[in-house]
């Protein structure tokens, strides 16, 4: 690759990374550059550290699915597991697992009560038969907004 090339690519790597990408996000109302700058403060924290954050986070998810899920409530009630004494991921194994069968079988109470609209999924079925389940906006444009923050990242890098 010529130079003139290998500069002109770089450029627009930059420009797109820099400007457009950041714009274009913005005005789909995406979090990434938000969600970019947290994988960027956190990728070298200290190990213990960055299990205290993994735990505190875990904690703010168990306990808010515990208050808006009926599914989570009465099963978290049932077992006596308290989200927000969580201390340590051993203690998950309190609760049982979440499989496609319990998932079919309580899909409405899966939901949770503050979700407002949901948008309905399924897998292709590969096992068998496809799995339906359902996602509000924030879960969908978090896993986007994870993914392309964690491409981003790794552009950048490499400019």
């Amino acid at each position: 690759v010529s130079r003139a090339l290998a500069h002109a690519r770089d450029r627009y790597t930059t420009w797109v990374s820099d400007v457009l990408f950041p714009l274009h996000e913005r005005l789909k109302g995406h979090d990434t550059l938000d969600r970019f700058r947290s994988l960027e403060a956190t990728q070298w924290l200290p190990r213990l550290e960055l299990e205290t954050l993994q735990l505190a986070k875990l904690r703010r998810f168990l306990g808010d699915i515990g208050q808006h899920v009926p599914y989570y409530q009465e099963l978290f009630r049932a077992h006596g597991f308290v989200p927000e004494s969580v201390e340590s991921l051993s203690e998950l194994t309190r609760v049982p697992f979440l499989t496609k069968v319990l998932i079919r079988a309580n899909a409405e109470r899966l939901k949770a009560r503050d979700a407002g609209k949901l948008i309905r999924y399924n897998t292709g079925g590969t096992s068998g038969l496809p799995l339906l389940f359902y996602m509000g906006p924030r879960p969908v444009s978090h896993t986007w907004t994870q993914a392309w923050a964690s491409i981003w990242r790794t552009v950048k890098m490499r400019s």
